[in-house]
């Protein structure tokens, strides 16, 4: 039986958190994401962390399926909180509270990153995903299509280019108010 990604979700309360990891791989001040024809934005590699698998592990697995790369190093990089109001695309009428560890992954293997990389896996709608290198100094705005979350192409480029030594902490998005904030 395959491990299943941690997710967890309240049908009662309509509360859905999610666990997950995101690969940043640079190369020339580019950095490599996922899109698909029709999308209207860029993503990063990765995906949900396994009930019991290590988020270091997670990424290494994440980069192999999804570029076919073995990553060589792993380092921490950024946490974001993400959250979601009722009207998120999976699940509407849900607030979800999305954690993801963001690791800069170095890959051993030569990459052309002049062209799009075909991966020959399809979204929910059909149409393939591609692997393509954007300029960190155009996140948010390459070919006209945006990053997601938001909040990666307003912090992650000065943090990727020097390469900090300390982890970023992000929150994005709306978020519900706590009892002892209202």
């Amino acid at each position: 039986m395959a491990a299943e990604d941690f997710e967890l979700i309240d049908h009662t309360q309509r509360l859905k958190f999610r666990y997950r990891v995101g690969a940043l791989l640079v190369r020339d001040g580019k950095l490599l994401m996922t899109s698909s024809p029709g999308a209207g934005y860029y993503w990063t590699l990765g995906g949900g962390i396994r009930v019991g698998e290590p988020s270091a592990q997670a990424v290494v697995r994440e980069v192999a399926e999804e570029a076919g790369l073995q990553a060589q190093e792993v380092r921490l990089c950024a946490l974001l909180e993400n959250f979601d109001l009722p009207g998120h695309q999976k699940r509407p009428g849900y607030c979800s509270h999305e954690l993801a560890l963001y690791y800069r992954v170095d890959v051993a293997e030569n990459l052309d990153i002049t062209q799009p990389i075909d991966v020959g896996e399809k979204t929910l709608s059909g149409n393939h995903e591609y692997l393509e290198w954007v300029p960190l100094d155009s996140l948010g705005k390459y070919k006209g299509k945006k990053i997601f979350p938001e909040i990666l192409a307003q912090d992650l480029p000065r943090h990727l280019a020097g390469w900090p030594q300390e982890v970023i902490h992000l929150v994005a998005g709306q978020r519900p108010l706590t009892a002892l904030e209202q």
